[in-house]
């Protein structure tokens, strides 16, 4: 038995492997946007300020983000942090990565344009 039959499945793994991680990407597929929100408090003294995360929670099917805040959240002292993504927009203004911003209030729909593609973040309390 030849010696290149053996390896031949590896090898084709490989190239399969390969194929997978080659070509350019255009598009962001929701699952590739790395987004959280922290929410800030600050209880008077810089020693009493306190983080929380956001609870966020996607649907695929309606490309909707659900955003819950905690009960200590001020609305107004949110930071926005993403990955993976070169910017986004929320209601058509640019946010970097590590802004703090007061467009997510209880109750309001927020629009998230990453790329071509928008999203909707529903934030609830």
């Amino acid at each position: 038995m030849k010696r290149w039959i053996l390896y031949f499945p590896a090898v084709l793994m490989l190239c399969f492997i390969f194929s997978l991680s080659c070509g350019p990407r255009t598009a962001f597929a929701a699952e590739e946007i790395d987004l959280s929100v922290t929410a800030l408090a600050d209880f008077g003294a810089p020693s009493q300020t306190t983080t929380a995360e956001v609870k966020i929670w996607f649907t695929g099917a309606k490309s909707t983000y659900y955003l819950f805040l905690p009960s200590m959240a001020e609305e107004g002292v949110l930071q926005v942090h993403y990955a993976n993504v070169p910017s986004i927009e929320l209601n058509g203004l640019p946010v970097s990565s590590g802004d703090t911003t007061d467009l997510f209030a209880s109750g309001e729909d927020v629009e998230m344009k990453v790329g071509n593609k928008t999203y909707t973040l529903k934030v609830m309390r």
